[in-house]
């Protein structure tokens, strides 16, 4: 009978002390890795993109701590004088991280922007902003690729 007591106490504490990890915040997500723009579209019809320069869409984006921005030029800088990397912009989590707000010449729009999340995970960042381009009214779709 002692004999089965330690038995399940000892089992009892092995398998006690085996927690899960616990899942990263969606903070701590996005602070992981740099990302990069993979797609940016309007009403899943007009590509975002072919307005960026060549030399915008191979930029990676750091979401720092403080906050803030980190825009990693790329292999092609818009200017051969321009610094590899800088901060320009500002980041925040809100309405219960539901959403992202991105502020600044980050990512080439200047001004806030401000969309729901709709996928974040160790390697895709998903925003949709429901917004009116050249007057009309539809839904801009961006996502990011984690290039670690």
């Amino acid at each position: 009978m002692k004999k089965s007591i330690v038995i399940i106490l000892l089992g009892s504490a092995l398998f006690g002390s085996c927690k899960k990890d616990k899942d990263p915040s969606r903070t701590e997500l996005l602070q992981k890795g740099k990302w990069k723009l993979s797609q940016a579209n309007f009403n899943g019809l007009v590509n975002l993109m072919d307005n960026m320069k060549d030399c915008q869409k191979d930029n990676f984006y750091t979401f720092n701590t403080d906050k803030t921005i980190t825009v990693d030029e790329g292999a092609a800088k818009c200017s051969s004088s321009a610094e590899q990397t800088y901060k320009d912009g500002n980041w925040s989590l809100v309405n219960g991280d539901a959403q992202i707000s991105i502020s600044g010449n980050a990512l080439g729009f200047g001004g806030t922007l401000t969309g729901d999340i709709v996928t974040l995970n160790s390697t895709t960042l998903q925003i949709k902003k429901d917004t009116t381009v050249s007057g009309f009214k539809g839904t801009a779709n961006i996502s990011f690729t984690n290039v670690q």
